[in-house]
């Protein structure tokens, strides 16, 4: 048997994987090992993950007790690098744009390990982010790109990925719809918001909104005029609610503010809620998925295609491009266009072991 070597370490590449880990399992010809590098550790909240999503449990669990990205990515590479002297696996495979797929995959190329990127082409063509800097250093060290898109395909085109028979690079789909297929009869409610329907969503997380008091003022500000007519919930990232009390920012009291959801409450509240406004990257396409129209507080997306087809808008950096909620709420319907989905069927992770298990 192959042996796969997966690395993750961010809570979303953990909802990933639990889809992709499935397939392997079931496969006869791929056994799989998990890293997982610690990037986002919390023993109680990854062990809760793990169990839940019934990922195997990890062959090896680092800790950083670093705070600085590159000390930690430095870190991670040498332990991966270990584990692969370790394991000698026939594939290394990251997901997405995380310091940990950096990580990972400049260890497999240090190591002549053959790389697996899933999400592979995904471009905001913002260099002031890292994650497209991780992104981008990933894909050209990559030997299977595994595409969500047409446009992420095309995205690697331009530079010159794919146009001959190696590096290979699959448009397979978005691993996101396949976890969403598996996991939305898991769906449950946070405490406090059972039968809620016809809100809006709301989350909010990087620095460019939350750690500048003037966008993040602007941003809370709108919302609270919002939520005088309507209703609003709004799990709310540790990162934001530091800086609102740093800030001196607050919410009215008809905004409903929460924890931190897990992965099973997102899933109910994106199903449940009128639209979307956020800025993370996973959130505007699980909106998607559950047919929500998405409000996007960035000045670009990764997720270029959803702009095309007008299932998402960009609303800019701390709202600069719009700050009327209740206008933008009146164009909140989903188009009617929409009978195909850009990121394919909800088989990516059929697609990519397949491919897999004829290339190892």
């Amino acid at each position: 048997m192959k042996k796969i070597l997966t690395v993750v370490g961010a809570r979303p590449q953990f909802i990933k994987a639990a889809a992709l880990s499935k397939e392997i399992q079931d496969s006869p010809k791929l056994r799989e090992f998990i890293i997982h590098t610690g990037q986002h550790y919390d023993a109680n909240m990854s062990q809760q993950f793990f169990d839940q999503l019934k990922i195997p449990k990890p062959t090896h669990v680092f800790k950083s007790n670093t705070f600085s990205s590159s000390s930690f990515i430095g870190e991670s590479v040498t332990k991966i690098g270990m584990a692969i002297t370790e394991l000698k696996p026939d594939c290394l495979l990251v997901f997405g744009d995380t310091y940990s797929t950096l990580a990972g995959s400049v260890a497999a190329n240090a190591h002549g390990v053959p790389l697996a990127h899933v999400e592979a082409g995904l471009r905001s063509f913002n260099r002031n982010m890292p994650e497209e800097h991780n992104r981008v250093v990933t894909d050209h060290l990559s030997d299977f790109l595994f595409c969500p898109s047409e446009v992420a395909t095309k995205n690697l085109l331009q530079e010159n990925i794919g146009k001959n028979k190696t590096p290979i690079v699959r448009n397979v789909g978005d691993i996101m719809f396949d976890a969403l297929k598996l996991f939305a009869p898991l769906a449950s409610p946070p405490e406090n918001i059972v039968d809620l329907d016809d809100f809006l969503l709301v989350t909010l997380h990087r620095p460019v909104n939350v750690d500048s008091k003037r966008n993040l003022s602007r941003i809370v500000d709108s919302i609270n005029l919002y939520a005088s007519h309507s209703k609003v919930v709004w799990p709310v990232h540790p990162r934001t609610r530091s800086r609102m009390q740093e800030f001196g920012i607050t919410t009215s009291p008809n905004v409903i503010t929460i924890p931190p959801a897990s992965y099973f409450q997102m899933l109910y509240l994106t199903a449940s809620c009128t639209a979307v406004m956020t800025d993370s990257g996973g959130l505007q396409k699980e909106a998607f998925f559950s047919g929500k129209k998405c409000f996007v507080v960035r000045n670009e997306t990764e997720w270029n295609e959803l702009v095309e087809i007008n299932a998402s808008k960009l609303i800019g950096d701390g709202m600069g491009k719009e700050q009327d909620l209740t206008l933008l709420l009146k164009h909140s319907e989903m188009p009617h266009v929409l009978s195909y989905s850009p990121y394919g069927k909800g088989e990516t992770r059929k697609s990519i072991v397949s491919e897999l298990e004829i290339q190892l």
